[in-house]
């Protein structure tokens, strides 16, 4: 997942942090960056929950369930957790999301349930390795033409002016 503006920014007030002999304070901003990276979840989870917010970071806690699947199996203890974690309106509007995506079989199974809740759901799902890996190329070449080629893409103020508007950088 991208997230190099507000990444980079995180780096900044890590080291000014450290230099300063500081603690770092988990920011409402910084809650998906550091459930993208953590490797206790369940500690992430814990943690986001401090913020009125945290519903929203469902799609990141879904990802990481997909990364610790895919490497080391189907995660019940993640699945549990991620499902518990969220409310049931929550989870209905992500799967709704992942279902709605036309085109794709592989973003349409992502919105079925039982992909999170069963064992058995999830290994035939990632059987099907040929349409996840077209699925893998046409995403990648999505981001390759609107990203790196800048296909489509309206040209915005850099990283460090939308954290000023936004109010998180303070000159």
């Amino acid at each position: 997942m991208c997230g190099y503006c507000i990444e980079s920014h995180i780096f900044r007030q890590l080291i000014e942090s450290i230099v300063e002999q500081e603690p770092i304070e988990l920011l409402d901003m910084f809650v998906p960056v550091y459930l993208q990276e953590t490797d206790d979840l369940a500690d992430g989870l814990h943690r986001a929950k401090e913020f009125k917010n945290y519903q929203y970071h469902i799609d990141t806690a879904c990802c990481k369930f997909y990364e610790q699947s895919i490497l080391h199996g189907f995660d019940a203890p993640l699945s549990k957790l991620i499902m518990s974690f969220f409310e049931d309106k929550t989870i209905t509007s992500y799967l709704d999301k992942r279902k709605s995506y036309v085109g794709e079989t592989v973003w349409t199974n992502l919105g079925r349930m039982n992909i999170y809740t069963s064992e058995d759901s999830w290994n035939d799902f990632i059987q099907n390795t040929d349409s996840i890996l077209n699925c893998s190329i046409t995403i990648l070449h999505e981001y390759e033409n609107w990203w790196l080629f800048g296909h489509g893409k309206a040209q915005s103020d850099s990283p460090e002016t939308r954290l000023k508007k936004q109010g998180f950088l303070i000159q």
